[in-house]
């Protein structure tokens, strides 16, 4: 699925690749790295995009921001509360990441990908999110692993799961097929439309 499929059909279960076969993520953590993953691809996408393909490069980053948004909620609400008991420090920082990214973010919604200054604001937050991911899997998705149970790795993962799928509907119901990917993630985000001056 393409980034602005992603978009034109909401947050869906489908974008993580999770569908009817055996390969479907079913644990948190499991799911947490497919999505650290995907967002690896939609900033490789991005930063791949040619120039002038300034339509390709805010549909990919509406994607992407709408990403971002749904794993740190999923993260901050679900895992988090269950990780604090196995790492409580760490828990506390990556929540500061999360505060520090969703800044960033509300800068990059009204972004023109005709400015000079794109690319820089996307890469300073490509290095942010791949730091905070690569702490995690290094440092708090191992422990948790280990201490955390498999069935309580399970019942987070299908929250998470059931988390995703009711994004995926309520922003297919409430964006208009045609209606430009930044444009859904500023509602998401601000509660507002985007006005491009």
């Amino acid at each position: 699925m393409q980034p602005v499929d992603f978009i034109k059909d909401g947050v869906s279960a489908m974008f993580l690749g999770i569908g009817g076969d055996d390969r479907e993520p079913k644990d948190a953590i499991t799911i947490l790295i497919a999505q650290h993953r995907q967002a690896d691809a939609l900033f490789a996408e991005i930063e791949g995009a040619a120039d002038r393909a300034v339509r390709q490069k805010e549909r990919t980053l509406g994607a992407l921001i709408e990403l971002l948004l749904l794993h740190a909620d999923l993260e901050e609400k679900l895992f988090y509360p269950e990780a604090k008991a196995i790492d409580p420090k760490l828990v506390l920082e990556s929540v500061e990441e999360h505060a520090a990214v969703k800044m960033l973010l509300r800068k990059l919604i009204g972004a023109d990908a005709r400015d000079e200054a794109f690319p820089a604001k996307v890469k300073v937050v490509k290095e942010l999110v791949q730091r905070h991911a690569r702490e995690e899997e290094a440092q708090l998705f191992p422990p948790c692993k280990e201490r955390m149970s498999d069935e309580l790795l399970d019942e987070l993962g299908a929250k998470m799961l059931a988390r995703i799928a009711a994004q995926g509907a309520r922003e297919t119901a409430a964006a208009p097929r045609r209606q430009p990917a930044l444009k859904v993630a500023a509602k998401r985000a601000t509660g507002k439309k985007r006005t491009r001056h």
